[in-house]
Parts: structure tokens; C-alpha cells; sequence
């Protein structure tokens, strides 16, 4: 996880990643990432949010990068990319607006 000099988190570039199938975890996750992107080292931090009201797993995560071009890479290699049975989806993810 990168901090900035305050100590807070800084997220950097988040990838938002969809369409992931259940049996799929942040160890598949960078298996995957290091397959098909090269450089597993490249990600700061993944995050699979949770339903609100379930508490399950949504099939989705965010994937933290340092910079752009590294997240634009990585999307244009897992953009559509066939994992099990799913095809994913990946793009920049988008600030939340409070």
C-alpha cells in the first residue's frame, strides 16, 4: 500500500474490474494480472467491495496502480479477457460523487 508523507492511503489510478466469477480471489487475481499484464508488482492494493445488506462478495474489485499508463496497459490486456467462464470487464473506475 503506498502512503503519501501525511499517512494517508493514496489510492492512485484504480482499475475497476467486473464480471469476476465467485470462486475468484486476490491471489487469482494477481496470478491473472501477472499473466497476462507482466508485473504483478505493479499493484498497490485489491479491493473486492461487499454487498451492504448480504455481506457477499460483489463480482467486481478495484485494482490500485501508480500511474496511468500502467493502468491503461493493464486494461488493454484484461479488457474482455475470458477467466473460467466469464469474460471481464475492466476500465478506469470513476470517483465517487458524495
Amino acid at each position: 500500500m503506498r502512503r503519501q508523507a501525511d499517512g494517508d492511503y493514496n489510492p492512485d489510478v484504480s482499475i475497476r474490474l467486473s464480471n469476476i466469477p465467485a470462486s475468484v480471489d486476490e491471489t487469482v487475481i494477481k496470478a491473472l494480472y501477472h499473466k497476462v499484464v507482466g508485473n504483478e508488482k505493479e499493484i498497490l492494493r485489491i479491493f473486492f467491495p461487499k454487498d451492504y445488506v448480504t455481506g457477499e462478495r460483489r463480482d467486481y474489485c478495484f485494482i490500485n496502480v501508480s500511474t496511468k499508463e500502467i493502468a491503461q496497459n493493464a486494461i488493454s490486456k484484461l479488457d474482455g479477457y475470458l477467466l473460467e467462464y466469464a469474460k471481464l470487464a475492466c476500465a478506469i473506475s470513476k470517483k465517487r460523487q458524495n
